[in-house]
């Protein structure tokens, strides 16, 4: 690495732009889908500031716990009540499992090596996985005017088991949407 390269500290590890290339590229590979440096840069900083999160309630004085089965901050009623009225945005991680919790350990903690790459590269493509909230998704098919529920359903089905192109329906238009639909109940009538 060169002196001026610009470098990322992911647990004891310093990540260069190479480093990030080499993930990325890693990802393309072994899943097909276009991945570039900076879509690997700006998703582990997302996670060290999840895992930021989740390590700071975990060594909370009063009232947090641990509970490494569930894998799940723990803590009280009266404590979530009080400590969720000031930090609304961390319910998500009390009394809650944290799914993933070992994919962001292994990316963002203390043991990551660098003949961990394959390893990181898996677990960062796990959890971009997250993106699919499938009520969301159901919901931005049913806004769709014109067709009936049940006509909706077999559309949403598919498009459930094809993650691409599920993911190339949601950042299309309105209009772009009705079209695709159109054209895949004309396809499977």
């Amino acid at each position: 690495m060169r002196r001026d390269e610009p470098r990322m500290i992911i647990g004891e590890e310093l990540m260069s732009p190479r480093s990030f290339a080499r993930v990325a590229k890693e990802i393309t590979q072994k899943y097909e889908v276009e991945c570039q440096s900076k879509h690997v840069e700006n998703r582990l900083k997302t996670i060290k500031s999840t895992w930021k999160i989740i390590s700071d309630l975990c060594y909370m004085k009063s009232g947090f716990g641990w509970d490494d089965n569930l894998r799940m901050i723990t803590c009280g009623e009266k404590v979530i009540d009080e400590y969720i009225a000031a930090h609304p945005e961390h319910e998500a991680f009390l009394n809650k499992k944290i799914e993933m919790y070992d994919e962001m350990a292994l990316v963002v903690g203390k043991d990551m090596g660098t003949s961990q790459i394959g390893e990181v590269a898996l677990a960062i493509k796990k959890l971009g996985d997250d993106w699919f909230d499938v009520k969301d998704f159901y919901d931005e098919v049913m806004k769709t005017e014109g067709f009936d529920e049940f006509t909706f359903a077999s559309a949403f089905d598919h498009l459930v088991e094809n993650e691409k192109v599920a993911k190339a329906f949601m950042v299309k238009s309105a209009r772009l949407r009705r079209a695709w639909l159109e054209g895949f109940f004309n396809m499977n009538a």
